[in-house]
């Protein structure tokens, strides 16, 4: 898994597209709550994005390391494994707050888009923990 399957316009064009969905929606009289969840999971989403660039960084590095610092390479493996892990657990936060989000009195679309993007984070989770 490479970053290039995060670039960083995308989660910002997701703040924006949930941020604008939210302010026109007159779905239910708890879209301030939903506000505060959709942006605690799009944070784990930023937080997730960095620690897979973080484990990549250090897959490479490790990738890199010459055969004769085995020792290095080992350690540098286990921080790589971190990070995912670190990156897993942040999908499932962000998962987790769409979620609370979407169990909430809002519109049935802006309620359907959130179930989405729970899908959408449980898989990330997975693919994460594949890498």
């Amino acid at each position: 898994m490479t970053t290039k399957n995060y670039p960083l316009g995308m989660f910002l064009a997701l703040a924006l597209l949930v941020t604008v969905v939210l302010a026109c929606s007159g779905g239910g009289n708890e879209t301030e709550k939903a506000n505060k969840l959709v942006d605690e999971g799009n944070a784990a989403v930023q937080e997730a994005k960095k620690a897979i660039t973080d484990a990549e960084q250090l897959k490479q590095k490790m990738l890199k390391t010459d055969v004769s610092q085995l020792d290095e390479a080992r350690s540098t493996a286990k921080e790589a494994i971190a990070a995912y892990e670190k990156a897993e657990g942040k999908c499932k936060e962000a998962a987790s707050k769409y979620d609370e989000a979407s169990r909430l009195k809002l519109n049935d679309k802006f309620k359907e888009y959130l179930t989405l993007k729970v899908k959408e984070y449980n898989k990330r989770a997975e693919l994460v923990q594949t890498a």
